[in-house]
């Protein structure tokens, strides 16, 4: 049978483990065991004696039992009486008929009795519909022997207790993929490898290598399930079997002040243990002060002051000065995304007050108009009652005279016109009553709604008056940085990088920066790591690494093109040690201001998992409790960092507070798993991608349904909202990869070429980029504007 490309990666892995084969064989070989000793149903079971070279363990030996015969009607989610079988603690507990093992004492114990078939109800029932087996005496032998030695839970699974294997090296699906923060860096990962691609420098992909592991360029041991960039896009988190790694982009510098051949500059990376080794001929003679590309077309010139220009040769026009601080400008981006932010909520709440001022208005009409109908039925009352006693003194006379004269038809009809007015009169006067009792509940529900509406107006001018003072803030900071006078730049030497486009200047304090040929603008800073020890004398770069030598005899050597190191874990050391990750990690987001990192796990069919950590320690700060009955798959945080949206194989979106844990809200109506959630900017809007095959658009501050999109024919594997945007991004197990406007649902834009199921897609903050990748293993790269392709990728 087929299985769609999606749940080969998610539900059903194509890695082997040992343990789970020792698992398999322990209950086939149950199974053959049982077949061999057949027993009647009904029968008495006589265990086997037990001899192992080592006390029985649960995980090794009760568990495959259990897995075989008990755990389709006793685990954590179809838990039958309330007993699950899924560990010793949970078995020795029993369930709603009481404890269910005596430690040491299995012919008290109540799940040895029925089991062995001594008492009913006799366990598993025969026959059933999930094809349980009754326990061969062999099986019954072990799980006597355990509880003798007290049903202690020993050998309990862990990532120590799993011998990997390596992955078949033809695995090449991409089923995680993220583009840094400036449009720069993309992350694909493929089976258990991640790769970063420089779309500013051809030919610089770069492999997530931990060098803790057996295997070489292995990223993680299991499947790839998740990567992340930091904000600052300096660090690149990635996610596979219960353990989140944590990736740094540095330089690798060597310095060294003994001389060598004058006209040979060589350099030997100190951070690799690879025998790498950078050989570049240099000419001695100084530096000049114009330096030309290799082409002739450009030029970069220094004046005596160090400002260097980038120049137009042909044209002799100065098309840039070299003096733009990359940090700073990437500061500046964020700081100004975020007053953007802060702009579009204020305008959001703004219009929130405005709404929640009308509605005020118009329950303190309605009140108005409660009293006055009050009013009137007040006023209604006296005359209702002076009717009803001129109805009960017209009634006497007439009453007389037909006592007179019983039989006097006229004087009956009289009698009865009168009676009738008298009874409509008391009548009236009880209706007079209760209009007035009916009105005074009218005021009650009016005022009480107007003092909910003038609760939810006063809440929204509150929260206006908080993001309006956010904003402020957020304005201030951007407003301090962008005026801030930068320290110049000034250039000790320049050249342009080989087989690239870009030029690098060195300045004597030792800053590299790299800058693009094309417009000048800045690409990068890196850095030798100490000043430069004299002038400059000679250079030489060979596309890749800069070289230098001063004229006291000082060489430097820096990589312009930074490997990614392995500097943090959460979780166990290779395959070693516990971990709070139950299961895969299969998502990852960082908070928009870097200082928090959540992952969504989770145990299929069992449990949903979602913790938040401090970047700053890499520390836990919070495990939300039940945040799904099932594998979370997507996050997102909103765009102000407040808010953690969550998307689960439980078919609902929920929302969380990330400062309290707190949930807000739950969107249901997907009829399948959730596979990704991304916020609009401002916060009104969720999107969901479903396995469904549709996209769903909530309002975020109710958690109702605004539109589904049905595009699609297969699961909607990924979505993001572009920027500030009232668009999104998704692809799509059907080779589609979209643009889709949230208001009205229409497809703006298709990003064509995907030959085969795609995983996962993202979009650069600005949209000028949009990436994809499959089961074909190519990741391909459009342009957001016009979804013309720019570049593909494919594994090596």
């Amino acid at each position: 049978m087929m299985v769609d490309g999606l749940f080969q990666k998610r539900l059903y892995p194509r890695e082997w483990r040992v343990d789970s084969v020792r698992r398999l064989l322990a209950i086939l070989i149950c199974f053959s065991t049982s077949s061999a000793k057949a027993v009647e149903d009904d029968a008495v079971i006589v265990p086997e004696p037990i001899q192992l070279d080592r006390p029985v363990e649960f995980q090794k030996d009760i568990y495959p039992i259990f897995a075989g015969n008990c755990l389709a009607c006793h685990n954590k989610v179809n838990a039958e009486s309330d007993f699950v079988l899924e560990s010793a603690e949970s078995t020795v507990r029993g369930g709603d008929s009481g404890e269910a093992i005596v430690p040491g004492k299995p012919e008290e114990s109540l799940l040895y009795q029925l089991v062995s078939r001594r008492e009913e109800p006799m366990m598993p029932p025969m026959p059933n519909d999930v094809e349980a087996n009754i326990l061969n005496p062999t099986q019954l032998g072990l799980l006597r022997q355990w509880i003798l030695e007290g049903a202690h839970d020993k050998g309990v699974a862990s990532a120590a207790g799993i011998v990997w294997q390596p992955l078949n090296d033809q695995l090449n699906a991409v089923y995680a993929i993220a583009v840094g923060p400036f449009g720069r860096f993309v992350a694909a990962g493929r089976a258990n490898r991640v790769t970063v691609y420089d779309l500013k420098a051809a030919g610089t992909a770069r492999s997530l290598s931990d060098t803790l592991l057996d295997t070489p360029e292995i990223t993680h041991r299991d499947y790839v399930q998740a990567i992340a960039f930091h904000p600052t896009g300096g660090l690149i988190a990635t996610a596979g079997y219960r353990v989140v790694k944590l990736w740094s982009r540095r330089s690798t510098v060597v310095s060294s002040t003994t001389s060598v051949d004058q006209n040979e500059v060589t350099a030997e990376s100190a951070e690799s243990s690879e025998d790498h080794r950078v050989v570049l001929k240099i000419e001695p003679e100084p530096l000049r002060e114009t330096i030309a590309s290799a082409d002739g077309l450009l030029q970069i010139r220094i004046d005596d002051h160090g400002k260097a220009g980038l120049w137009h040769v042909t044209e002799d026009r100065l098309m840039t000065e070299l003096n733009r601080d990359v940090i700073r400008e990437q500061q500046l981006w964020h700081l100004a995304a975020d007053k953007a932010v802060r702009e579009a909520r204020v305008s959001v709440v703004k219009a929130e007050v405005a709404e929640e001022q009308k509605r005020l208005e118009e329950q303190n009409t309605a009140q108005k108009s409660a009293e006055e109908k009050h009013s009137r039925a007040v006023e209604a009352v006296p005359e209702a009652e002076k009717k009803r006693t001129e109805a009960d003194a017209a009634v006497s006379e007439p009453e007389k005279h037909l006592a007179a004269d019983p039989e006097n038809e006229e004087l009956k009809k009289k009698f009865e016109e009168v009676t009738k007015a008298a009874v409509d009169a008391a009548k009236a006067v009880v209706d007079a009553k209760k209009e007035v009792e009916s009105a005074a509940r009218g005021i009650a529900i009016a005022r009480q709604s107007v003092a909910r509406a003038t609760d939810r107006l006063h809440a929204r001018k509150d929260l206006q008056q908080v993001t309006e003072q956010e904003l402020q803030r957020a304005t201030s900071r951007h407003d301090e940085s962008a005026q801030a006078t930068a320290p110049p730049i000034q250039v000790t030497t320049a050249m342009f990088v080989p087989e690239t486009k870009l030029a690098v200047t060195v300045e004597s304090s030792g800053i590299i920066r790299l800058w693009e040929t094309a417009d000048g603008a800045p690409l990068d800073m890196l850095s030798f790591q100490q000043p430069l020890d004299g002038c400059v004398c000679a250079a030489a770069s060979d596309g890749r690494h800069l070289v230098i030598e001063t004229d006291s005899g000082t060489r430097l050597t820096a990589d312009l093109f930074p490997d990614w190191k392995l500097v943090g874990r959460i979780g166990p050391t290779t395959n070693e040690g516990e971990s709070v990750f139950v299961d895969r990690v299969l998502a990852l987001a960082f908070s928009p201001d870097g200082m928090r990192l959540a992952a969504g796990a989770g145990e299929a069919s069992r449990s949903g998992q979602l913790t938040i950590w401090k970047t700053d320690d890499w520390t836990l700060e919070r495990e939300i409790d039940d945040a799904h009955s099932d594998t979370v798959y997507g996050l997102d945080f909103s765009a102000d960092g407040k808010l953690l949206a969550s998307g689960s194989a439980d078919k609902f979106v929920k929302v969380f507070d990330v400062v309290s844990g707190e949930h807000v809200r739950s969107c249901e109506g997907h009829t399948h798993h959730v596979m990704d959630v991304s916020w609009r900017a401002d916060r009104t809007s969720l999107a969901s991608a479903g396995a469904d095959n549709v996209i769903k658009v909530w309002n975020a501050e109710t958690g109702e349904q605004r539109r589904t999109i049905s595009t699609y024919g297969k699961h909607v594997t990924s979505i993001a909202y572009v920027g500030m945007e009232d668009s999104f991004l998704s692809s799509s197990g059907d080779k589609r990869v979209f643009f889709h406007r949230a208001g009205d649902g229409a497809t703006i834009r298709e990003f064509p070429g995907s030959l085969d199921y795609v995983h996962c897609s993202a979009v650069s903050g600005d949209g000028k980029l949009v990436i994809a990748g499959g089961e074909d293993g190519v990741v391909r790269v459009w342009n957001g504007s016009d979804a013309t392709a720019i570049t593909t990728f494919v594994s090596e």
